[in-house]
């Protein structure tokens, strides 16, 4: 099994009946007895959890290990790697973009930076609304430096894609001239104060910072080198995701029609 130490922000209205419906009170009793028995179930060394009901924080968690060689504690201030909980923040950066008229949703990225690997005239009519509805065709990941090929027409279907958000990212670093982690910094971590947070390692992060765990048991740090990628690289705690899905929730920083358009269906799955 998988043991990472895991990061959770959950929504009540979509967590499981165990805790749906209980009075505030019952709640959280309910997951002071409950989580520690699944992280025992689930062999999770170490966990952080923040409870939304009604768009705010009702409940927190810091249990376990946040690296399980080194036993140092989970706190409320260990950061985690939030791996795709990365494209919803990028999301946020893109729709506030849009809201500003610096980019359009439904203009052609290559419009604004043609992809080098993109070789099927096809891939011309990628937009940003379809990467972030995951209608690009375009594969979740594609190493090396040849081709990405496509897997269907862009609009025609839904894929999971990774490679698309880095390809919005470098669209958006370009129209902004500033790299993802200050771009994010501007549009999302400071105006929701979320300080725990980046799209990079920061010195700030070492003294408190969650290391995996592979199949075998072997710790697996925090890969310091990494580059800045829109789609999995963020570096977060439960309590900062949770201010971020409390502003998602209020659509704070965001005009109405474009907060609806975000949390409403854009294709069949």
């Amino acid at each position: 099994m998988n043991r990472l130490p895991i990061l959770a922000a959950l929504v009540l209205a979509a967590s499981p009946p165990l805790f749906a419906q209980a009075p505030e009170a019952d709640l959280c009793t309910r997951l002071e007895k409950e989580v520690p028995r699944l992280m025992r179930e689930g062999d999770v060394p170490g966990l952080s959890i923040a409870v939304l009901r009604d768009g705010r924080t009702v409940w927190t968690g810091a249990l376990g290990v946040a690296n399980p060689s080194g036993g140092a504690r989970v706190t409320p201030d260990t950061v985690f790697q939030a791996a795709s909980l990365s494209k919803p923040v990028f999301s946020y950066v893109v729709l506030r973009l849009a809201d500003r008229g610096v980019i359009d949703l439904d203009r052609p990225l290559a419009a604004y930076l043609p992809h080098p690997r993109l070789k099927d005239e096809r891939a011309r009519r990628i937009t940003a609304r379809m990467v972030l509805s995951h209608t690009t065709g375009l594969p979740n990941w594609e190493f090396g430096d040849g081709p990405i090929p496509l897997r269907f027409t862009p609009g025609e279907s839904w894929g999971y894609s990774g490679e698309a958000f880095v390809y919005l990212q470098k669209v958006a670093e370009a129209l902004t001239g500033l790299p993802l982690d200050d771009l994010a910094r501007r549009e999302v971590f400071e105006p929701l104060g979320m300080t725990r947070s980046n799209y990079v390692w920061k010195p700030a992060f070492e003294a408190d910072a969650a290391a995996g765990v592979d199949e075998s048991g072997a710790v697996r740090p925090t890969d310091r080198g990494q580059k800045a990628n829109a789609a999995a690289s963020l570096l977060t705690t439960a309590g900062d995701y949770a201010r971020f899905l409390t502003a998602v929730l209020e659509g704070r920083g965001l005009k109405p029609e474009t907060r609806r358009a975000w949390l409403d269906p854009q294709s069949q799955v």
